[in-house]
């Protein structure tokens, strides 16, 4: 508990959480967005649909191709699948957490 403690009191997770803030704007306004369209375009749309077809191509390399050729092509394939399935939750996770904090905490004007 105390290295979780020394972590959040480093500021750095603020500053990640700042960060995927800016970008979600950012990315919004650039589609013609507000933040919270582009979070759910994000979160609710993209990724699950990225998930999926990622999982699919794995699919695909387990049952359908043998060759040995694409075999090899397939396993980066699929190690990238692995690391998109396993990773991107995580961090959608962090950032939904990071959201919900920041509904909670009332903003202040810049100075």
């Amino acid at each position: 508990m105390k290295v979780l403690s020394a972590l959040l009191a480093a500021g750095w997770i603020d500053n990640l959480f700042d960060d995927c803030v800016l970008f979600i704007k950012d990315f919004g306004a650039a589609f013609g967005m507000t933040y919270n369209e582009a979070n759910i375009f994000l979160f609710v749309f993209l990724m699950p649909v990225l998930i999926l077809f990622f999982m699919a191509l794995s699919v695909i390399n387990l049952y359908v191709n043998k060759k040995p050729k694409t075999q090899k092509v397939m396993k980066y394939v699929t190690l990238l699948s692995v690391f998109i399935t396993i990773v991107l939750p995580f961090v959608v996770l962090l950032l939904v957490i990071m959201n919900v904090a920041l509904d909670q905490v009332p903003l202040q004007p810049p100075h």
